[in-house]
């Protein structure tokens, strides 16, 4: 699988040290945090995309249900909506 840089909202962030980075293949669970939470956090579109393809860069985790994709669906409408 063939793996794509970085957007460039998170390259900006790591450069700036805003970003949280851990090596490659080790995670946090946010434990309490719901799907809705997570998607609320999300304040632009490109950090969306990157949430929402995050299967893209490398992530081993199970897809999006068809539920879940609905609220990543609307989240990306309002965010749209509020430009």
């Amino acid at each position: 699988m063939q793996k794509r840089e970085f957007p460039k909202w998170l390259r900006d962030r790591i450069a700036a040290g805003t970003a949280r980075v851990y090596p490659h293949g080790t995670f946090k669970v946010a434990r309490g945090l719901t799907l809705a939470d997570k998607l609320q956090s999300v304040t632009t579109l490109d950090e969306l995309e990157g949430f929402a393809n995050r299967r893209k860069y490398g992530a081993q985790v199970e897809p999006w249900t068809d539920e879940e994709r609905k609220e990543i669906l609307w989240r990306k409408m309002e965010l749209m909506k509020a430009r």
